[in-house]
């Protein structure tokens, strides 16, 4: 947002005398012809790339990218408008010698200075673009070394994977992390283990519930490798001692 504010304010600086005439509104049009294609390309490009990153499956970081993203839009915009809006009034202050902080307080026309010197970047910037960038050969370099690196760019977005281990957020000294390690080399084929907890729910209702979901996880054999629970003895207890089979009931 800071830099956005320092491009709009370069291009104001940067008009010539025969557009510092113009009206104030003109004025103000003019810097942001030159300053809006490049505070839009900034401010796209970091909402693309806080977008992308939104896309990780670390809740944390998610957010963080989200909220960046919708941070530098909503920066584009106030920059775009309140800012500019009052810049304007500023502008207009200055032009009646009003006190930036009373503004009812007028000061006295000051003394224009003949000595300006202009910053010694401004000569040097103007010959680069003047006699190299603004050259067609130099040109064509620019394009070409920018398919270029589009071509890398693209090369590389194929190769891209995404990988998350939770280990990674775990001291590597801890008991847990030498468990896991432990039970990735001597049980590496037998997968994560899972947990399904069942909360305060009417038993008597909802055991045929709970059989069709038993049912269906044993049914996932290619993800699901054993199912260890409470259901398949509660049911044989019904069977042996009482005759009764839940999923009938």
């Amino acid at each position: 947002g800071v830099d956005d504010m320092f491009v709009i304010m370069a291009c104001r600086n940067n008009l010539n005398e025969i557009q510092k005439k113009k009206s104030l509104a003109v004025q103000m049009g003019l810097a942001l012809r030159h300053a809006g294609v490049s505070i839009t390309v900034t401010s796209f490009t970091d909402i693309v790339a806080s977008t992308i990153g939104g896309t990780t499956i670390l809740p944390a970081l998610e957010s963080f990218c989200l909220y960046a993203a919708a941070g530098v839009f909503f920066t584009f915009i106030y920059q775009a408008t309140f800012f500019v809006a009052f810049l304007v009034l500023d502008e207009h202050r200055v032009a009646k010698q009003r006190n930036p902080f009373l503004l009812c307080v007028t000061h006295e026309k000051p003394v224009q200075s003949h000595n300006n010197v202009a910053p010694c970047s401004r000569p040097i910037i103007n010959f680069i673009y003047s006699r190299i960038i603004l050259t067609y050969p130099v040109k064509i370099l620019v394009v070409l070394t920018t398919l270029g690196f589009t071509g890398f760019c693209i090369m590389g977005l194929t190769m891209l994977r995404q990988e998350f281990d939770p280990k990674w957020f775990l001291p590597p000294d801890s008991h847990l992390v030498k468990f896991l390690n432990a039970r990735d080399l001597w049980y590496g084929d037998s997968g994560q283990e899972a947990h399904v907890l069942l909360g305060r729910l009417n038993y008597t209702a909802e055991l045929p519930h709970i059989h069709n979901l038993v049912r269906q996880l044993r049914s996932q054999q290619d993800i699901v490798k054993d199912v260890n629970t409470w259901y398949d003895g509660f049911r044989k207890y019904l069977n042996f001692y009482f005759n009764r089979d839940i999923p009938h009931e």
